[in-house]
């Protein structure tokens, strides 16, 4: 039973609160919220004391919400919505600002700026703002209007799309394969110094070599060996520099291969398990500019896919308007 209480706690806990009663995991709460599991857990712990009752069960290896924490989430569920669904129609009546967007750097330097310009030719009056970030921006807090990522989903509580499909393949410069000589099959990789995006290692996106050869039939070949990186850009940069050869995503070699900086070495790809997705809260689709925005990535990427929402299936947005009627963020 809640106790009557004279104040009510920071928005801070109540929002870390949530986020852990959504994941039911407080390092994957504290990963969304940038902070450690163990602060995310002395704050919950804050909370509860706060609060005088108990709102999760630690059970051996997860995290079950009690009657009290149930209660709690869902009110302060509700509340956020509420705060958020304010927010946006702020925006939304006030039309003030950029319309911004989060995208991880790899894809906003490689994907999404080329194509940036048919956008600027179609809608001269929208203003962009990208926000290239490798972390997760908290929609809810305002941070962006929209995020383009690449996962696995679902994401709880949004309206969310599938962009497009990747795959991985290897490639490295024409200078390289003139220097080692071309290859015939997967298992003749080893000839050439390996380059890595480390995170892929470790982020089950299936865009690691480990997982291409697991793919092409060479699961037991050593692949750990060679330079890491941190960034897929930098990566391919160091391929393109002759440094060795990289596994490609496919949506982030076109230019690359189109202007001979980088070639594909085997014709053999493997499909990853991650997708790029649009994401945005569920009221911000009300904005005219977020859904133009949304319709024209789509297009760009020859189509999108309904990616179900574990709260509610939001439809797709409606076709853009014409040019001369697209809406300006300018006051």
């Amino acid at each position: 039973m809640m106790h009557p209480m004279k104040r009510l706690p920071s928005l801070d806990s109540l929002r870390a609160f949530e986020a852990a009663a959504r994941h039911l995991s407080f390092t994957k709460a504290g990963d969304e919220l940038h902070v450690t599991q163990s602060a995310l857990s002395h704050r919950i712990k804050a909370l509860e004391d706060e609060l005088q009752v108990e709102l999760f069960r630690r059970v051996t290896r997860a995290l079950e919400l009690t009657r009290d924490g149930e209660m709690l989430a869902q009110g302060v569920r509700r509340g956020l919505s509420e705060i958020a669904r304010a927010v946006a129609a702020l925006d939304h009546e006030r039309a003030s600002g950029p319309l911004r967007v989060s995208v991880l750097p790899s894809l906003a330097g490689r994907w999404l700026i080329p194509r940036l310009k048919r956008f600027r030719r179609l809608y001269p009056d929208v203003d962009v703002r990208i926000i290239a970030d490798p972390h997760l921006v908290d929609l809810r807090a305002g941070a962006a209007d929209m995020a383009v990522r690449f996962g696995r989903g679902p994401y709880p509580g949004l309206h969310a799309v599938r962009l497009m499909s990747d795959a991985v393949f290897p490639v490295c410069s024409p200078r390289l394969l003139t220097e080692i000589g071309p290859i015939d099959s997967p298992r003749e990789i080893t000839r050439f110094p390996l380059l890595h995006d480390a995170p892929t290692e470790h982020d089950a996106s299936g865009s690691s070599w480990a997982s291409w050869l697991a793919h092409v039939g060479a699961a037991d070949l050593p692949c750990s060996d060679g330079l890491r990186f941190d960034d897929a850009t930098l990566t391919l940069e160091a391929a393109a520099n002759g440094l060795g050869l990289a596994l490609a995503r496919r949506s982030l070699v076109d230019h690359d291969l189109s202007s001979s900086r980088l070639v594909r070495v085997l014709p053999h790809e493997a499909p990853t398990v991650f997708s790029y997705h649009l994401l945005a809260l569920p009221e911000t689709m009300d904005n005219p500019n977020v859904a133009l925005f949304c319709q024209w990535l789509l297009a760009e990427a020859g189509g999108g896919v309904p990616a179900a929402s574990q709260d509610e299936a939001v439809p797709a947005p409606p076709p853009p308007a014409a040019p001369p009627r697209a809406r300006s963020t300018r006051r």
